[in-house]
C-alpha cells in the first residue's frame, strides 16, 4: 500500500530546475508566436492537468497520467501512465507538442526530448509552487494574463481564510495520510514544512509532531500519545488504500490510548486524492480544514 501512496506523492514532487532558470524560460515563452504555442499537451502530473483546465486549456490536453479523475472530462483522455512509469510508446503516438513534467521526471526528460518531445519541468510541492506553476503554464500556453488573474483570485481566497482565523489560538493538529483501521498501524503523518502542513497552519492550526524532520513520515503509537493532539484529521480515498477501513475512525484512534482529540470528538476525515494534489483546488481543501478546526 505504501509504495502506491508514495507513488502518488512522487507525482506531485517539486521540479528540480532552478527558479531563476524557470523564470528566464517563462520570460522567453511569453514572446512565442501563436504558431509556436502548444496545441497538443500531455500532462504527467495531476496538478498540472488541473491547472490547464482551470486556465481554459482543456481542449489542448490530449493525454493524462493514471492518477487523475478531475475534472471529469480527463477520464475520457488516453492514459499514458504515471510520472515514474510512463508509457513512452503511447506518448509518442499521441504526437504531443508539450509534456508537463515534475521533478521526479527529471531523468525521464532526457528520454522524452531525445524522441523529439519538448518538456516543461514544473515545481509542484509547496503552495508557492502552485502559484509558480500556474504562471509558467500560462506563459508557455500564451494565456499569461489569465494565469495571473487565477493566481490573484486564489490569493484573495487565502487571505479571506487568514482573516477569519486571525487572533484565534491555534489547535494542535495531527494530519494522517493513512486511513485508520482496527487493529491500527503506525500512522503516516505530515510535517509542518509539507504542502498539507502549510494549509493546516494557514487554516489556524499547528501541525504536530513539530520535529518530524521530513514532509511526511511514519510515527509510533508512543509518539501519537506523547503529542496528544487537539485535532486528528485523516485523509482517505488515496490510491492503494486497504479495504478494511475503520467504520468509526475515532474508535480506531481510541485503541492507541487516551487522546484529547478522541474525547473531545475532534477526529475528522478528508476524503479524496484531491486533498494531496497541490493544484488550484487547494483553496477548497483550505476552506474545509478551516471549517473542521472551527468546530
Amino acid at each position: 500500500m505504501w509504495r502506491t501512496i508514495l507513488l502518488v506523492f512522487a507525482t506531485v514532487a517539486i521540479c528540480a530546475a532552478s527558479l531563476a532558470g524557470m523564470r528566464r524560460a517563462d520570460h522567453e515563452s511569453s514572446r512565442l508566436s501563436d504558431s509556436a504555442l502548444p496545441r497538443r499537451i500531455v500532462s504527467l502530473v495531476p496538478a498540472m492537468t488541473e491547472i490547464c483546465f482551470a486556465l481554459g486549456l482543456g481542449d489542448r490536453v490530449i493525454g493524462r497520467s493514471t492518477y487523475e479523475d478531475f475534472p471529469p472530462a480527463v477520464k475520457s483522455l488516453p492514459d499514458v501512465g504515471g510520472l515514474l512509469d510512463p508509457n513512452l510508446e503511447r506518448i509518442v503516438l499521441l504526437n504531443p507538442d508539450l509534456l508537463l513534467v515534475a521533478r521526479t521526471g527529471k531523468d525521464l526528460r532526457g528520454r522524452l526530448e531525445a524522441a523529439g518531445l519538448p518538456c516543461l519541468l514544473l515545481p509542484n510541492d509547496s503552495l508557492d509552487d502552485v502559484y509558480e506553476s500556474i504562471k509558467l503554464i500560462g506563459a508557455r500556453a500564451g494565456c499569461l494574463d489569465r494565469a495571473l488573474h487565477l493566481r490573484e483570485d486564489l490569493r484573495r481566497r487565502v487571505d479571506a481564510v487568514r482573516a477569519r482565523t486571525a487572533g484565534v489560538k491555534p489547535k494542535r493538529v495531527l494530519l494522517s495520510i493513512s486511513a485508520s483501521r482496527i487493529p491500527m498501524s503506525p500512522p503516516w503523518v505530515v510535517g509542518p514544512q509539507s504542502y498539507l502542513g502549510s494549509l493546516v497552519e494557514m487554516a489556524g492550526g499547528q501541525i504536530v509532531p513539530e520535529n518530524l524532520g521530513a514532509g511526511y513520515g511514519e510515527i509510533s503509537f508512543e509518539q501519537v500519545l506523547k503529542t496528544d493532539p487537539d485535532v486528528i484529521i485523516e485523509v482517505r480515498g488515496l490510491a492503494g488504500e486497504p479495504r478494511d477501513l475503520a467504520a468509526d475512525p475515532a474508535a480506531a484512534w481510541a485503541t492507541i490510548g487516551d487522546l484529547n482529540a478522541v474525547s473531545d470528538h475532534r477526529v475528522f476525515v478528508l476524503h479524496g486524492s484531491r486533498h494531496v494534489i497541490p493544484g488550484p483546488r487547494f483553496v477548497d481543501t483550505l476552506d474545509e480544514i478551516q471549517d473542521l478546526l472551527a468546530r
